[in-house]
């Protein structure tokens, strides 16, 4: 069998897990529990779509082909830093001081990656526009693939204390997107240094982690889920993110109070080191 053909044969096989995944969410009305993750899956069948019909007229090698591509990979691009955030939101549900400082910092993010990105395409060394827009685009998926990475390390290390196991849906979809988004990191370095002769192997490798990943998650969609657990020997040692939970919400509540006295400001700096101090202090209590 051809390079060729395996390479078909991937395509169709995550087109079609693609499609099968759209179809599950709806079913199982879990749309409304992941929207970002819904449309994430459902843009990458109307991007296969599109890209096949843009290839039909115009042809692999034109630039209608080129910049539809691209701008196709910025939107996914895109679209899988919001399910990042989304199951972030899902992990810390139980913590809302937790969640809404990530929320915050999402923002922030979300933001620079965005003015880095727009920065290198207006003003980097590339001699041509279209090698320009290239390097914005590759620069957004590199940041974001190492923030999916983080995330799943971020579920294998806290995923315990909050409740969650590799049994539970969140959990696996933040292990197939992990597991995708580090090995194509991966990928593209070893592309990098070996060079074009790496090109074939490269393609074929990006496209089977593609269909691991989708494979991952339709068996996450499909299997029952069972309810958060969190033990009781978790508890009585109160785990870091409920403690630090806890000192966020009492540091939001005395800063909101502080602020509305104009006699006597609390900066904000204060009141982070008075958390930070709070949170230490009821750690060497448990101990």
């Amino acid at each position: 069998m051809s390079a060729q053909t395996i390479g078909y044969a991937f395509w169709a096989i995550s087109f079609a897990a693609e499609i099968g995944i759209c179809v599950l969410l709806w079913r199982k009305q879990l749309r409304q529990r992941y929207p970002i993750f819904f449309a994430y899956c459902a843009y990458q069948v109307l991007s296969t779509v599109v890209l096949f019909a843009v290839e039909r007229v115009s042809g692999q090698n034109g630039s209608q082909y080129f910049y539809a591509y691209w701008s196709v990979n910025a939107v996914s691009v895109g679209l899988g830093f919001g399910v990042i955030y989304e199951l972030f939101r899902h992990a810390l549900k139980p913590y809302h001081a937790l969640r809404d400082l990530g929320t915050m910092l999402f923002t922030w993010i979300t933001l620079m990656m965005l003015l880095v990105s727009v920065l290198l395409t207006v003003t980097g060394p590339a001699s041509s526009e279209p090698a320009r827009v290239v390097s914005g685009v590759l620069s957004l998926e590199r940041d974001v693939r190492l923030m999916q990475s983080g995330m799943l390390l971020f579920f294998v290390l806290f995923g315990s204390k909050l409740g969650l196991t590799m049994r539970h849906r969140t959990y696996g979809i933040a292990l197939g997107i992990g597991v995708y988004a580090a090995t194509d990191l991966l990928f593209v370095s070893l592309r990098t240094k070996i060079g074009p002769e790496w090109a074939l192997s490269y393609s074929l490798l990006h496209q089977f982690f593609w269909v691991a990943a989708c494979a991952t998650w339709v068996y996450y969609v499909v299997r029952p889920e069972p309810a958060p657990v969190m033990l009781p020997s978790m508890a009585a040692a109160r785990p870091i993110l409920q403690r630090w939970n806890e000192a966020l919400a009492e540091a939001s509540a005395g800063y909101g109070s502080a602020m509305a006295r104009i006699d006597t400001p609390d900066p904000f700096t204060s009141t982070v080191e008075k958390t930070v101090e709070r949170v230490l202090r009821r750690d060497i209590s448990n101990r």
